[in-house]
């Protein structure tokens, strides 16, 4: 199943740690997160066969758990004066209690409180709280430690991956999250150089950054007066380039969605539209996601693909599979109409790239930037 998220804001720094651990520990045991606001279950006969995401999509489903809320009930108790205070765990509010002190005490006079209505986890007998608070720790202990088993795994299948493939078990979105979980940053942070080449004296509006990764390109347009929207497979990267935006001070500029985008696609025309280093592997459809690319550039706007001419110096060309598609077998692909399209460059250029011992290498690249009339 794709995942799509849309997120202005950035999460806190402690819960953006937590939400990636548990992330990559769900898609380590093969379990999908879905992300969308639920509005609806689908119910066959009388049994549940799934539920409803806002904008209508169903994703199938045989069982639903939810968060369970409880709350103090003063049935009986009106008049008393006795008011209820909600009780929050791990950031979350879980139910409501009645404030009292050590002995159960309440602000009421002769009025005290036990058990559950005092502390919605407590448990009313004792003995029997401890052999399940000891039976829970166990089994918590069990499931993290597979959970980290099965980080561990996946983790090295991504890191012993050939460059350019992605191993069979594991999906894109899996793949790039693990890649960018692997260090802090992985890209240097600054915009790609044919991006700023091209695009510095257009004149600001509307931008879509197809494949954003940690925001490099979003946010220097967002700089340059662009009101930008930037999707990438990757939740990871898109939490990071958040980050990076609001301490940039162009965060409310980017609206960042999560896309795999040979299945989903961000809605509406633009005046710019990149493509900057939109490779992958794993039968990725790179025509038919720049066809949609082409598909959503304003009239008058124009249309940025900048790409790979080869394998870098360091990296060993082993795999025949792979090919790097010229400028003109990019307008090509791209099926365009008879004078739609005003090519404003269609060249191979070379650029510095460091090695990975921080060597400079020089290394060839194309670019492709066309106007639609």
């Amino acid at each position: 199943m794709a995942a799509v998220e849309r997120r202005r804001d950035p999460l806190p720094a402690h819960s953006a740690r937590a939400g990636e651990e548990a992330r990559e520990q769900l898609a380590a045991r093969g379990i999908t997160v879905v992300e969308g606001e639920l509005t609806g279950i689908v119910v066959t006969g009388d049994r549940l066969t799934g539920v409803r995401l806002a904008g209508g999509r169903e994703v199938p489903r045989q069982a639903l758990a939810v968060g369970t809320r409880l709350d103090a009930r003063l049935d009986g108790l009106d008049g008393l004066g006795l008011e209820t205070a909600e009780q929050e765990m791990n950031g979350f509010v879980i139910g409501t209690y009645l404030p009292a002190d050590a002995m159960g005490k309440t602000a009421v006079p002769g009025v005290y409180v036990a058990g559950n209505v005092h502390n919605v986890v407590d448990q009313v007998v004792s003995a029997s709280a401890a052999g399940v608070r000891a039976g829970a720790a166990i089994n918590a202990d069990l499931v993290a430690e597979e959970a980290a088993a099965a980080v561990a795994a996946r983790r090295a299948a991504i890191a012993a991956a050939p460059p350019g493939h992605i191993p069979g078990e594991v999906t894109d979105e899996e793949f790039w999250d693990g890649r960018y979980r692997q260090s802090r940053r992985i890209w240097s942070g600054d915009p790609n150089a044919a991006l700023v080449r091209e695009v510095t004296d257009l004149p600001p509006g509307t931008a879509l950054d197809l494949g954003s990764g940690e925001g490099g390109d979003a946010i220097w347009l967002a700089r340059k007066g662009w009101r930008v929207t930037a999707a990438d497979i990757s939740g990871v990267a898109l939490r990071r380039a958040a980050r990076h935006a609001e301490e940039a001070g162009v965060g409310k500029q980017i609206d960042w969605q999560r896309h795999d985008l040979g299945e989903s696609f961000p809605e509406g025309t633009y005046d710019l539209v990149t493509a900057c280093y939109l490779h992958s592997s794993k039968d990725m459809p790179r025509e038919r996601i720049l066809r949609r690319a082409a598909a959503a550039v304003a009239p008058g706007g124009v249309l940025l693909v900048a790409g790979h001419a080869g394998w870098p110096a360091w990296q060993q060309h082993d795999h025949p599979d792979v090919h790097f598609p010229t400028p003109q077998e990019v307008f090509d692909s791209l099926e365009p109409a008879e004078g739609e399209w005003e090519v404003l460059r269609s060249e191979e250029f070379e650029r510095t790239q460091n090695d990975p011992d921080g060597r400079p290498t020089t290394r060839r690249d194309n670019v492709l930037m066309i106007r639609r009339r």
